[in-house]
């Protein structure tokens, strides 16, 4: 079933939380993030501090977006009442749903803000520290995830390794998988969640193509 069109409120709501990072993460770029601050870009947006912090709950968040998160109870008990016919397609997929931070940027404006944003990273350290440590929250999750999924499917076991160390396998994949994916989306034109999924999913053929034709 086609989702239905958004109402007139919820489409002004994504608007202003879209201008938001995109004001946010320009400025951030242009001038440096320690001299930015909420004030600026609220002026940059059109909009008061009260509105601003109804929409995000930091200037951090603002200019790089919600961190990556780890998965909620729900998507936990989903991922687990299925029998995957392949794992790590589906770890891939979990993990780009919790590691994607440009969804409330308009779909012509993310590879521009996600390019903002590494900028903006590689400038200050400790930005780049903290998105780091949230990659590494959620990759922990992640990997507890699926050693209880292999303890709870044996049958979808592929090493003769203990499960946890197969989870740590396939999360470490998954990540890279991710990361493979951005690269090549970045490099194109189509900036929209479809083709960044596209190009993780390609990613994911690629490193498996490489993996098959070496000979150990």
């Amino acid at each position: 079933m086609a989702e239905s069109e958004p109402s007139l409120r919820e489409s002004k709501r994504r608007a202003t939380r879209a201008a938001i990072e995109d004001y946010a993460s320009a400025l951030a770029a242009e001038k440096g993030f320690d001299n930015v601050t909420v004030d600026d870009i609220c002026a940059e947006v059109g909009i008061s501090k009260r509105t601003f912090f109804n929409y995000v709950d930091s200037k951090e968040t603002a200019v790089l977006g919600a961190p990556p998160r780890v998965p909620t109870d729900e998507e936990r008990a989903e991922f687990l009442a299925t029998e995957h016919e392949d794992i790590l397609s589906a770890l891939c997929r979990l993990a780009f749903e919790l590691a994607t931070t440009v969804r409330c940027v308009a779909p012509e404006q993310r590879a521009t803000v996600l390019k903002r944003r590494r900028i903006i990273r590689r400038r200050d350290p400790d930005l780049a520290y903290q998105n780091v440590a949230g990659v590494h929250t959620m990759a922990a999750a992640l990997v507890e995830l699926t050693e209880e999924y292999l303890e709870l499917y044996p049958g979808r076991k592929t090493l003769s390794a203990p499960p946890s160390h197969e989870a740590q396998s396939l999360v470490s994949i998954a990540l890279c998988t991710l990361q493979l994916g951005n690269r090549i989306w970045l490099e194109q034109a189509d900036g929209s969640d479809e083709a960044l999924e596209n190009c993780c999913i390609d990613a994911l053929h690629e490193l498996t193509t490489i993996f098959q034709g070496r000979s150990l």
